[in-house]
């Protein structure tokens, strides 16, 4: 299942009354009515680099089973995927 989302990207702005925005380059993708806090839009903003991930880290796992030895995902391969997700964390973590 794979539905059109605009493509990342996303980042996060806040303006001068602390409204926050969610944005792709310079398209708004969401802005915020009303007082939200700073992590929901970070949530928000890491979206597509949490999907990417998630459906990297799936392939990954779902790999790991497969009969033949040839066929699994590498070390590298999980180690990219890991490190994939580690990094998607870390934007909706604000680092």
């Amino acid at each position: 299942m794979s539905a059109a989302h605009t493509p990342g990207p996303w980042s996060v702005f806040t303006d001068v009354n602390g409204l926050h925005y969610v944005s792709a380059g310079k398209k708004c993708i969401h802005e915020f009515s009303g007082a939200v806090k700073i992590d929901d839009a970070r949530l928000i903003a890491a979206s597509p680099d949490l999907l990417k991930a998630l459906r990297e880290l799936h392939r990954v796992c779902v790999g790991m089973d497969l009969e033949n030895q040839m066929e699994r995902p590498t070390e590298e391969e999980y180690l990219a995927a890991v490190a994939g997700a580690e990094a998607a964390l870390q934007l909706v973590e604000g680092k």
